[in-house]
C-alpha cells in the first residue's frame, strides 16, 4: 500500500526544485549545530531541520510525536521574529517543554533571560530556509533551564541544591548521577511514556505521578545512579505474535511436505 501511495504520489508532484549539489551535505559544516549537544531541546521554527543538529527539538521532527509535546506548541507565541517580550507565561510553556536553547530570526527583546551563542550566517541553515547571507540567525541558551536532569525540592517547583550529572544518554537508556544532602525528586525533562521504567541504584522502583513532560523519582540524601530503561511492551508482543506465526507456518511445510512424500491415501 505505501509503495502504490508513493508512487502516486510521485507522479502527483510537479513543482519540486532539483539543488546540486544537496543541502544536506553541508550539514555538517553548520557552526550552529555544534553548539548544541544530545541533552539539549532547541526551539526553533523547523523542528524538522533542528532534529539533525542531535539534539532534541521542539516541535518534534515530521510531525511525529505524542500529542502531549504539542498541546503547548499549539498556543506558544511567534517569538521567532523578536518581536514577543518575554513574560510568566512564556516561561512556563518553556520550562513545561524543557527547552534550553532558542534559534530565531531576529534577536529577542532584551527581558528575556537568556545568553547569545552565536548570530550570523550559517553555512547549512540559510540555504536550508533560503535565508539571504545579510539576515542573520541567533542562537540563544536559556538562563533559567536547569538542565536535561535536575534535582528539585520534594513536591516543590524550587530547584534542590546537589549534583546532577548525565552519564549516558541514548533513545533507550538515560543514566543520571545524583549527589545531594537532602531528599529530592529527580526530574528528566522528557515524556513519561508507556514503556519506560526507572531504577535507583539497581533496584526497580515507582515514578512519581508523570507531568505533561517530565519522570519524576524520588531519591533519598547522597549519591545515586538513576538508570531508565525502555521497554516497551508492544515490542515483546509483536516478537511473541511473530514467533507464533513462523512456527505455524514451519509446522504447516511440514506438514505438507509429508503429504507430498507419501503421496495421497489409496
Amino acid at each position: 500500500v505505501i509503495f502504490a501511495e508513493y508512487l502516486f504520489v510521485g507522479h502527483q508532484v510537479q513543482y519540486v526544485t532539483i539543488v546540486d549539489p544537496p543541502i544536506i551535505g553541508l550539514r555538517d559544516q553548520s557552526t550552529f549545530f555544534r553548539l548544541l549537544t544530545p541533552t539539549d531541546r532547541d526551539l526553533a521554527i523547523d523542528g524538522n531541520t533542528l532534529a539533525l543538529s542531535g539534539a532534541a527539538c521542539v516541535p518534534p521532527y515530521l510531525g511525529m510525536g505524542p500529542a502531549e509535546y504539542y498541546k503547548t506548541w499549539e498556543s506558544f507565541p511567534n517569538i521567532f521574529t523578536g518581536a514577543v517580550p518575554y513574560d510568566e507565561s512564556i516561561a512556563q510553556m518553556l520550562r513545561t517543554m524543557g527547552v534550553s536553547h532558542l534559534l530565531t530570526l531576529a534577536p529577542l527583546p532584551t527581558n528575556w533571560p537568556v545568553e547569545l551563542l552565536r548570530s550570523g550566517y550559517d553555512p547549512f541553515l540559510h540555504p536550508r530556509w533560503g535565508r539571504s547571507p545579510d539576515e542573520p540567525l541567533y542562537l540563544y541558551r536559556y538562563q533559567p533551564h536547569p538542565g536535561r536532569a535536575y534535582r528539585k525540592r520534594i513536591d516543590q517547583d524550587e530547584i534542590a541544591d546537589g549534583q546532577v550529572s548525565i552519564r549516558e544518554f541514548s533513545p533507550h537508556r538515560v543514566v543520571i548521577e545524583s549527589e545531594g544532602d537532602s531528599p529530592a525528586e529527580l526530574v528528566l525533562s522528557d515524556l513519561l511514556f508507556p514503556g519506560w521504567s526507572v531504577k535507583v541504584d539497581g533496584k526497580e522502583t515507582t515514578t512519581q505521578p508523570k507531568t505533561s513532560v517530565g519522570r519524576i523519582v524520588r531519591i533519598d540524601a547522597g549519591k545515586h545512579v538513576v538508570e531508565w530503561i525502555y521497554h516497551p511492551r508492544s515490542l515483546w508482543m509483536g516478537l511473541l505474535v511473530g514467533g507464533v506465526g513462523l512456527a505455524l507456518v514451519a509446522i504447516a511445510w511440514r506438514l505438507w511436505q509429508g503429504i507430498n512424500r507419501t503421496g495421497p491415501p489409496a
